[in-house]
């Protein structure tokens, strides 16, 4: 549902964080020159739940994450199985200030089961914590990058099976740098 930008500016803090300024579009009461400013990402997920159950499917068997990403790297989405810690330990929240919390666990705000289908309404940085992204860029790179929401499943008490992705647009990030 939120559509992704062409291109966004990057802020390069001297704590070495570096947060996406107006991601995925200014703040809803119009932009915002300090501080944070953006919004959260929406997602509408369609899921087969065709073999699943013949009972109701209860989304709190699902794990939903959104990852910013250069567009040639796959991480997460690429994999079969993930270590539960290792993704939890990226999840970015309110008190997480840490540099390389930049995964957003996603909260569902509606569901629909039909019958071989459940349809979701998924907010991702529903708090509006900033969006940082510690990608290492130079002064010459045309990379692209994109916002993969990643949908997970409980395949052991260690680990998540990853059950299905979608991928955003490509989208270039600039860079702001504070003049002396």
């Amino acid at each position: 549902i939120t559509p992704i930008a062409p291109s966004y500016l990057r802020n390069n803090r001297s704590t070495r964080q570096k947060s996406l300024r107006c991601f995925p579009t200014c703040s809803s009461k119009g932009h915002i020159m300090g501080g944070f400013c953006g919004q959260s990402i929406r997602v509408r997920l369609s899921l087969n739940i065709e073999g699943l159950s013949s009972q109701k499917v209860d989304v709190n068997d699902f794990v939903f994450i959104c990852e910013i990403r250069p567009g040639n790297e796959p991480r997460i989405s690429a994999q079969t199985v993930v270590r539960k810690a290792a993704v939890m330990d990226k999840v970015r929240s309110k008190q997480d200030k840490d540099i390389g919390k930049e995964l957003f666990m996603g909260e569902v705000q509606s569901c629909d089961q039909h019958d071989k289908e459940l349809d979701l309404e998924v907010v991702f940085n529903g708090r509006h914590h900033s969006w940082d992204y510690s990608w290492k860029s130079n002064r010459w790179s045309e990379q692209q990058h994109v916002v993969d929401i990643i949908v997970l499943t409980y395949e052991s008490p260690l680990d998540f099976r990853v059950a299905g992705h979608h991928t955003s647009s490509q989208f270039m990030i600039l860079s702001s740098h504070k003049k002396s």
